[in-house]
């Protein structure tokens, strides 16, 4: 009796680990699908001026930069298509 328990047990959890990867496969699928329509992407960046800072502080007689933004750019997220970045790149 405790043979054919462990029986069914183990393939309820085999056919579990297959479902599992029948839609692990069928997402990763979808997923390349998706980014494979798109063969461009799009650089989202500000122009910066960099100015010498006047701080109170200064670390061995270096000067203190800071940066100013030239023009202000509103990021919309959804611009980007994240299946086109690696994971370095995404943020």
């Amino acid at each position: 009796m405790v043979k054919r328990i462990y029986e069914q047990v183990r393939s309820e959890i085999l056919s579990i680990k297959r479902l599992y990867n029948l839609l692990n496969e069928k997402i990763i699928k979808k997923y390349h699908s998706k980014c494979s329509i798109h063969k461009f992407g799009i650089r989202l960046e500000t122009d910066l001026l960099v100015k010498e800072a006047k701080t109170e502080f200064s670390l061995d007689q270096r000067k203190n930069l800071k940066f100013c933004p030239l023009n202000y750019v509103p990021f919309d997220k959804n611009l980007k298509d994240e299946c086109l970045l690696s994971t370095d790149q995404y943020c």
